[in-house]
């Protein structure tokens, strides 16, 4: 699968979300330095290559995440803020869905995982081209995991929904229409939660190219 270096309009939206705290990790998630970048900047400058559009929702510490970005600020990549970032994900996730036409299709993005390949967001959107489901989730070896790509009728499940409620609650109603995209690589099933989480994805993924 290649894609051309401006990718289609009707490509599915990118959505970052950007905005927590990282309360269990010593360090601040979106600028992990991450292969000589923030962590927030690589994620965003692989998708830029893939969807028209990529919005970065910011919370805590947003003018910094802003700033790691000050060099790729364009119409095809935009910060939105949460200002209620502190209710949790949900509220994220709604700010960069309320930015998006109601048209669109989105791919959500969680900055924890800046050792997801592009070879990842290619698959899922390879899917979406090719089937009409509701939901596209990446899987490995049986294992769902992240990023995962909306069709707009998902949307009206995520607004509707109280800023305290869960991404996990917003698409649940949809797992059954769920289009299942297999991988060959774990990153998926991984996020940078904690220290731990941290080392063992340096070590496997982002000491190497794969």
């Amino acid at each position: 699968m290649t894609f051309p270096s401006h990718p289609p309009a009707t490509n599915p939206v990118a959505i970052i979300l950007s905005a927590g705290r990282s309360s269990r990790l010593s360090q601040f998630k979106p600028l992990l330095s991450i292969r000589g970048e923030p962590a927030v900047r690589g994620i965003a400058k692989r998708l830029r290559t893939l969807c028209p559009l990529v919005l970065v929702v910011t919370g805590y510490r947003g003018d910094d995440v802003r700033n790691a970005l000050s060099d790729l600020h364009d119409e095809h990549v935009q910060c939105i803020e949460n200002p209620d970032w502190k209710r949790g994900m949900l509220s994220s996730l709604q700010a960069g869905v309320r930015a998006v036409s109601h048209d669109s299709s989105f791919l959500i993005h969680m900055v924890d995982q800046p050792h997801v390949p592009t070879s990842v967001h290619e698959a899922l959107i390879h899917a979406w081209r090719e089937t009409a489901h509701s939901l596209y989730i990446p899987c490995y070896k049986d294992r769902r995991g992240h990023p995962v790509l909306c069709r707009p009728v998902v949307r009206t499940s995520i607004m509707s929904r109280s800023p305290d409620d869960t991404t996990r609650n917003a698409l649940a109603e949809f797992t059954t229409d769920a289009c299942l995209v297999p991988v060959p690589t774990e990153a998926v099933i991984h996020t940078i939660n904690t220290p731990g989480d941290l080392e063992y994805i340096t070590r496997v993924f982002l000491n190497n190219k794969g």
